[in-house]
């Protein structure tokens, strides 16, 4: 349902521009507006140029089928995401599990149009191009949600597990040596305590990326998956430590009260 806001009494009667919010996954948030001028609206700066924006129409549908809306996005600046061009920071990953909101604002009202999940993107030199589909994405999972196995249910620092994410997060920065598969870092901590961990780079030309950590020694990170960019010393990531799963791994956060796996389930026989 469209929901109307106050508008912007300065626009003349004719005048309709659009507004975009887009929050990212790591809880920094954008604004920006289609008007040739930037927009202050409800406390914040509609940024104007920073891209062109080619919207297709709303896809809504009665039933179960999730709303979409695809948006083409072409930079009207090279550096807007902390020095790393937009395509790059596209292609890092960095709008993986972000939201958008799209508004359109009159003289008279403002009308909520859509809010969404980035549920696919992409980018090439000239464009960036966005699929939204609307929170009824978050119902497309298996069921039942809770299954009993020897491993636990829960994924670290989700609201099962209980874990502060935000308290084991570690800030590190890159060293000379490194390669896309490989992170050499100024990190000191015991072998193996980032395994199957998160890294987020902060900075330098992978900024957005996020990558998972297949194994940590001291001093380096290899990940599962390679990097876009050779790092380069000095760029800016935070690293969080893995779980594995298992009670003992449980046990070494102090955390084993939020255990949800069945390690002493039966194993699977066969009988002639």
């Amino acid at each position: 349902m469209k929901t109307a806001l106050p508008g912007i009494t300065w626009f003349t009667a004719e005048l309709v521009a659009e507004l975009y919010t887009v929050e990212l996954r790591g809880g920094v948030t954008f604004y920006y507006t289609s008007l040739d001028v930037d927009i202050d609206y409800r406390g914040q700066t509609y940024v104007s140029g920073a891209f062109n924006v080619e919207r297709g129409p709303i896809k809504t549908s009665i039933g179960t089928e999730v709303d979409q809306v695809e948006l083409s996005l072409y930079p009207g600046q090279d550096e807007p995401f902390d020095g790393v061009s937009f395509p790059r920071f596209v292609l890092n990953g960095g709008f993986d599990g972000a939201w958008l909101t799209i508004e359109r604002a009159r003289q008279n009202r403002v009308t909520h149009l859509f809010k969404g999940m980035v549920t696919d993107a992409g980018a090439d030199v000239t464009h960036i191009k966005l699929t939204l589909s609307a929170p009824t994405v978050l119902l497309n999972i298996n069921m039942p949600h809770n299954q009993y196995s020897p491993g636990c249910i829960w994924s670290v620092y989700n609201t099962g597990c209980g874990l502060n994410r935000d308290a084991h997060a570690v800030a590190g920065s890159v060293t000379a040596g490194s390669t896309r598969r490989v992170v050499q870092c100024d990190l000191a901590q015991a072998d193996d305590f980032f395994d199957v961990g998160k890294l987020h780079f902060t900075g330098g030309g992978n900024a957005g990326a996020v990558r998972s950590v297949r194994h940590y020694t001291s001093g380096a990170l290899v990940l599962s998956y390679p990097l876009l960019h050779i790092p380069t010393a000095g760029d800016g990531f935070t690293v969080w430590p893995g779980c594995d799963k298992r009670y003992a791994s449980c046990q070494a956060y102090g955390n084993e009260a939020h255990y949800r796996g069945f390690p002493r389930m039966p194993k699977k026989e066969s009988s002639l």
